[in-house]
C-alpha cells in the first residue's frame, strides 16, 4: 500500500523515527493500546517497516497516521489477519473452526481523540480494503466498555453484535456493498 492523503492525513508505511512518538501517544497508555515497554515499540514498528517493504504487505498493511499539515504521528491504521476464535459466522459447521477473517484495527493518542481523525483514517484503510483489495468484509472486536470504538465502528457503518459465546464483548462486522454478502453473522 502506498502512501495516501486524506483531507487532513497522510497514511505511510512507519519509519524508525516514529517509535518514540508511537511508544508515547498510543503504547504507553493503558486507556489506548499499553502499557506496552519501549522494546515491544521498537520490535513493532520495525516489523510494520519490513512488512511494508514486501510484496506480502498488501493485504496486511499497518500504517502510521500523520497530520498533513506538521507530519505529526497521532495514530495508526491496520488491516491485519484477524483468527475469528470469538464468533461464529452462519455458514461455518458445528463444531468446525472458522477462516481467518481481515480485521481493521486503529489506535490514536488520546489527545487526538474526538476529532474525526480515526473515522477518516478508518474510512481510507476500508477503501483500500473493498477497492484495491477485493475483500468481502472487515471484522474487529472490543469489549463492552469500550463505547468510543464501538462508536466509531457504527459511524463507519459497522454492525455490532455480541461475541460468542457469552457476549463479553462485540464483534463489528462491515460487508463490502460493492460485493454479495458472504455470510451473516450467527449469535
Amino acid at each position: 500500500m502506498e502512501a495516501v492523503q486524506t483531507e487532513r492525513l497522510i497514511l505511510r508505511a512507519f519509519e524508525l523515527s516514529d517509535i518514540e512518538a508511537a511508544h508515547r501517544e498510543f503504547y504507553a497508555k493503558s486507556d489506548v493500546w499499553g502499557p506496552k515497554p519501549r522494546q515491544y515499540v521498537e520490535d513493532t514498528v520495525t516489523m510494520a517497516m519490513l512488512m511494508a517493504r514486501s510484496p506480502d504487505d498488501q493485504p496486511w498493511a499497518k500504517r502510521a497516521v500523520v497530520l498533513r499539515e506538521t507530519g505529526q504521528l497521532i495514530g495508526q491504521v491496520r488491516l491485519g489477519p484477524s483468527p475469528n476464535s470469538f464468533y461464529r459466522w452462519a455458514e461455518e459447521p458445528e463444531p468446525g473452526f472458522n477462516k481467518p477473517e481481515v480485521e481493521l484495527s486503529f489506535a490514536f493518542g488520546k489527545q487526538f481523540w474526538g476529532q474525526g481523525y480515526a473515522f477518516e483514517a478508518s474510512r481510507e484503510m476500508i477503501r483500500y480494503a473493498f477497492e484495491d483489495l477485493g475483500l468481502h468484509r472487515l471484522v474487529n472486536g472490543t469489549g463492552n466498555d469500550n463505547v468510543r470504538s464501538i462508536a466509531l465502528h457504527k459511524r463507519l457503518g459497522f454492525e455490532i453484535f455480541p461475541a460468542l459465546p457469552d457476549g463479553d464483548g462485540i464483534v463489528a462486522v462491515l460487508n463490502n456493498p460493492g460485493l454479495v454478502p458472504v455470510a451473516s453473522l450467527g449469535v
